[in-house]
This record gives structure tokens, sequence and C-alpha cells, in this order.
């Protein structure tokens, strides 16, 4: 039987100003029908311009050599009339960012019945009838409702299935999945995951995963091909491959995951440009810890080793050989006060919407220690950064306290919290909408020591922030740098280092590693580890990544629509949650007996009467729909909210 899928020494050169840059460098390997395989690696690996050469939507200055065949019919060449009888069609696929794939002025239901009829001799009514019966499958509970509504009135879970419903439509032969769930919280990407595995199998369609998130790899796809740098590097089964990985990268990538209990491993470096790329050596040499001396000067070549390709030039045997990282085995986190900083007492606040209020917050309440982690959790819309926005004072309050050092500093005026500016700071999601693009790197880490140290003199001014530049790991030239120029990483760095400039004892981390790839996130982690020990500094954590908040934080609090629902050690909660929310994020994360949750977040606009989370929780009791559960201590010494919790335990 023909292969599905056959890339076949297949390459793209792209001409930009007079020169040949080399994108994707001879790769091979194959796709069965109903096969799921993944394409791996950091961005600007060659991932996606390889999989958009399957629907002939690749760079516009590309040119592609070798072969690329679908289903026997060659690609390479093929003239756009010819791909439009495949695409959409034969090929369809799903888009990282369903917000800027959809058309924002179209109803979804007209966007994913257009996609039908382009394809399909089908009436409108029919084509209806199809569409409803899709947005069905893909978990879209209201499908009449949602049809005639535009993507900005909906989730961004909501907007992934409108994708995956659109993609499958025409029942395609081959999906192409980028990053599809990239910017979703972690019980809507067991959701999607979920939807995507179904639909395949149903369908016998086979899906090209394009993603960094080794969990979900290893949850739906059966095969793995790892990219660096326009070259397949490791392919094989999937389990093999990622349980007991071969090429040095694949086992770079791997231990740059964060996972409690053992030290976090940057990969050193960065991927080579596209211009180094036509270098003599392996491209991975420079960041290699196997590297030897023929490695900078020898290509590497694809060989077979049981039922895995590698390239490289080391054997196998060689590559089994464990890695040993001793010189980061000191970054570790730093030990603890009992005292707290920073107390939170019954905290509040809510918004108009409309003619209603939206509460935001309700009755939150924890404190953190001098020198500890608070890793706060929960799902887009619980809270959560609106909680780290009123602690640094962002946000005013409804009611509650904030107590930092014992002093209330939620009910002080602006020039009354002041002082307390240089001694609480933020790093916020986006650097690159959080930092001016106008000014240079040096002049805006120069402005928080005029409003905080205003006797210092320019001199001493420049001088703290070429230090505080080689503390983030940026030499002095970026001081001349702006922010757009900077690589996300390097934006990343600046925004810890603008935080911390002033010397802060508490700073609030929101969601600080969620864009980036697997390999700078464990280079800014690893960063954020090493200056919290040094400086002595004391986080509040916010992330919907549960492997992350896991490794980072001491203790971890769980969120759910404006309330805290369970608090405790992070080992014990990562390990063995009570409540049901947390026992259903928790098994998200893990990629093993995953609860997938029934619908998203309802709105705090009108919550649910009684626990919160009853409506979509597997264990709720006639109690649960009628009274509050409290936050109350249990034996092992955490904090639950649930009339079930010693059931659970």
């Amino acid at each position: 039987m023909i292969d599905l899928v056959d890339f076949s020494s297949f390459s793209i050169t792209i001409h930009e100003k007079g020169k040949f840059l080399p994108a994707v460098s001879d790769i091979s390997f194959t796709m069965k029908r109903g096969e799921v395989a993944a394409l791996v690696g950091e961005s600007g690996c060659g991932k996606t311009i390889s999989a958009l050469s399957l629907i002939g939507l690749g760079n516009a200055n590309a040119e592609e050599n070798g072969s690329l065949r679908f289903d026997g019919l060659e690609l390479v060449g093929m003239d756009s009339k010819a791909f439009m009888k495949i695409r959409g069609k034969r090929v369809s696929m799903i888009f990282q960012e369903p917000m800027s794939a959809l058309n924002p002025l179209m109803k979804v239901g007209k966007q994913i019945s257009e996609a039908l009829c382009l394809h399909q001799d089908v009436s409108k009514k029919e084509a209806r009838a199809r569409v409803l019966e899709m947005m069905g499958k893909v978990g879209l509970a209201d499908a009449e409702r949602i049809y005639s509504c535009y993507p900005h009135q909906l989730s961004g879970g909501q907007r992934q299935r409108i994708m995956i419903a659109m993609a499958f439509i025409n029942n395609p032969e081959l999906i192409i999945a980028d990053e599809p769930t990239t910017a979703l919280d972690v019980t809507v990407e067991a959701q999607i995951m979920d939807i995507m595995r179904r639909m395949s199998k149903e369908n016998n369609t086979a899906v090209l995963l394009i993603s960094h998130d080794l969990s979900v790899i290893r949850d739906i796809c059966s095969t793995v091909h790892v990219m660096y740098s326009g070259l397949i590097v490791e392919s094989g089964d999937a389990d093999q491959v990622l349980d007991f990985p071969l090429h040095p990268y694949t086992r770079a990538l791997l231990d740059a995951i964060p996972t409690r209990g053992r030290p976090l491993v940057p990969i050193s470096g960065a991927l080579p440009r596209l211009e180094e790329r036509a270098a003599k050596g392996c491209p991975f040499a420079p960041r290699c810890p196997r590297a030897y001396e023929a490695c900078f000067l020898l290509k590497p070549k694809t060989y077979v080793a049981g039922n895995r390709k590698i390239t490289c030039l080391r054997k196998a045997e060689e590559l089994m050989i464990p890695i040993f990282h001793d010189e980061f085995s000191t970054i570790i986190k730093q030990s603890t006060s009992q005292k707290a900083l920073l107390e939170v007492c019954g905290l509040r606040k809510s918004f108009k919407a409309g003619r209603k209020r939206l509460t935001a917050v309700d009755d939150v309440s924890f404190d953190i220690r001098k020198g500890e982690t608070l890793g706060l959790v929960g799902e887009s819309g619980c809270g959560k950064s609106t909680t780290g926005n009123l602690l640094v004072r962002l946000l005013s309050p409804d009611g509650g306290k904030v107590l930092y050092r014992g002093a209330d500093i939620s009910s002080l005026s602006e020039s009354g919290f002041k002082p307390y500016r240089k001694k609480i700071q933020m790093v916020f999601q986006d650097p690159y909408s959080s930092i001016s693009p106008k000014k240079r790197i040096g002049w805006l880490l120069e402005e928080p020591l005029k409003i905080h140290f205003p006797s210092m003199d320019g001199k001493e001014r420049k001088k703290r922030v070429l230090s505080m530049l080689e503390d983030v790991g940026l030499d002095a030239s970026f001081s001349s740098s702006y922010p757009s120029f900077l690589s996300g990483g390097q934006r990343q760095r600046v925004a810890i280092a603008l935080a911390l400039i002033a010397e802060p004892e508490f700073v609030v981390l929101d969601e600080p590693v969620s864009a980036l790839d697997v390999s700078v996130q464990a280079q800014i982690l690893a960063l954020l580890l090493k200056l919290g020990r040094d400086r002595g500094l004391t986080y509040l954590f916010i992330s919907h990544d549960l492997s992350v908040v896991s490794y980072m934080s001491d203790r971890i609090a769980v969120m759910y629509l404006g309330r805290i629902v369970e608090i405790g050690e992070a080992e014990l909660i990562a390990s063995k949650p009570v409540h049901p929310y947390t026992k259903a994020l928790f098994s998200a994360s893990s990629g093993s007996k995953r609860i997938i949750l029934k619908g998203e977040v309802p709105s705090p606009v009108a919550p649910p009467e009684g626990c919160a989370f009853h409506t979509r929780c597997p264990y709720a009791c006639a109690q649960c729909s009628s009274s509050r559960p409290v936050l109350e201590m249990m034996e092992d010494g955490r904090f639950c909210a649930c009339h079930l919790k010693k059931e659970l335990l």
C-alpha cells in the first residue's frame, strides 16, 4: 500500500537578499493512513514550513527540492490550481491561533459551512445540518446558538473546536495540527486532544501534530520526528523516543522539561540562524554535551538503530551512555522562613459587566512566607491574574486586606503606597506589550532607578544597569538595543531585569514562560531560581502549566471561579490532590488516566449556587448544589474546600 505522506530527501531553500538560506535540509519520513505523528523541536527548526508544503502554503521566496508525495501524488513543483483540489478537501490544517485564522467579520457557522460548500455539492440546508452535526461531535454543546456567534464571542477552547470542526468537515485524509493547544488551559487542552484522537480514529484520518509540548505528544502520537535546524535528528516510536532518547538534542529537550525532584537543565546557546546553517559540521555541535572535534567539521549522517533513525556522528551504543549535568545541581530553591512576608485576608474584587457585577476574586485568603514560591494555578477566568494585580496595587480591592510585613497596604493611597513600589514588583505574561518599544533597553532600566533612588547619579545608574543585564544573562551591548530587536527569551530577561533592578523583596510572576519554547523556558526558570536564591526573593508564581508550577513552587494554591479550593505543600498537592478540580488539573498535565472535564468555567457574572465546581464535578452530590464548602485544614496540613474531602483523600 502507498504511504499517505512521503518526504524523501526533501529540502527547502529560501532566497533572501541575494542569499540562498537552507530552511529544511534533506528530510525523509513517511506517514500511513490513520497514523498520528509528531514533529517536535524549537521554534525555527523547520517544523511548520515543512508541513505547509503539504498544502502549498510555504514561503513565497522558497525553493523546494527532493520529493514530497501525498497518496503517490508529487507535490514538489505542483501549481497553485492543483493544490486547490487538495487543500481543505484532502488535507486540512488546524492553526495555532484560531482568532487570527478565523474571519472576525463572519459568523463561525457560516465559516465552517463555506469550507464544506467549497469542496462538496450540498444545499444550504444540508450544509447547515452537517455543520451542526460536526459542531456537536467536537464538543460544542449549544451548537445552534454558537452557529450564529462571531469568533470574539467565544472562548479560546470554543474557537479551537470551531477550527477542528472546519478541518474535519470534509473528512480529509490528513490533518496538520500546528500547536493546536499552546494557548489553552490544561483542562481544555485535554478536551481538545481527546476530540482529535476520537475524530482521527472514527474517520481513519492521519494527523501530523506540530508541538513543543511533549506530554501532549506522548498522549496522542504513535510516532515522533525530532527536528533541529532543518534536519530530522531522531525518528521512532513515540514511547521509545520519549522514554529512552538517543540523540543528544532529544535528550536536551526532555531534560529541559521541569520535573520535580531533578535539576532543570537548560540547553546552552541558541538555534543557529538560517545564514549559519550552511556552515560545516553538525548544527547542534556548539550546544551538544557529546560533541567532539569531528562534530565541528563533518556533517552528520542518518543511520538506523533498531526501529529508530538517528542523524549523528556518534554510534547508538555511545548515545545510550547517560549524560550527567553536575554543574546544574546547584540551581535549587532556597530555604524558606516560617514567618509570612505577605498575608492576604478575605480579598474581594468585582467588575461591572453591563448591568451586572462580575466577581473575579471572592473571599481569598493565603499567606506567602519569606523566601517562598507560592504557585497559583487554575483555568483562565478563575481570577489568578486579578489576584496578582491586587497584590501589586495595579487594582484596588473591594474588600479584604493585604498585609506586607504586618502593614495593611491595601487601603493606602497611591502616594502612601509609593515606598512599597520598589519592594513589590511584577513580571508580566507578555514582555513585548509591557515594555515600551520606542525606548532602548538601557533607558528603560534606568527609569526605575530615577524614581526609587533619586539621589543616585547617572554614572552609578549606568553601572547598575550593566550589572543587572549581566545578572539576567545579557551582555552590555543590549543596553543600546530596542525591544523589537530581541528574541522572546531575551525580552523576558529584560522584563525580569526591569522588575528586579529596584531590589524588591516580593515579585509576582504572571505566566512568565507561557509563550516560550521548552528550551528558552528552562533558561528563564533556571534564571528565576538563581536570582531568587541569590537575592532572597519571594515569588507568587501564576501559571496554567502544572509541570512548571510543581517544579518551581514550595506550596501550591488552586483557584476556581474566584476562590481558593485547595492549598498545601507542592509535593502533596501534585502527587495526592484531594479536591476534584485539583485532581482534574493534575491528571490533565500528567498525560495518563486523564479526567476530562465537561464544559468550561461557568460565567463569574452568574456563578452556580453551592459549590461553584459542582456543574463539572464527577463526584458531585446533592449537598454540593445547595451549600458552598468552606476552606478547612485537613490532617495532612493542606486546606481544602470540598464536602467530600475526607472520602476523596
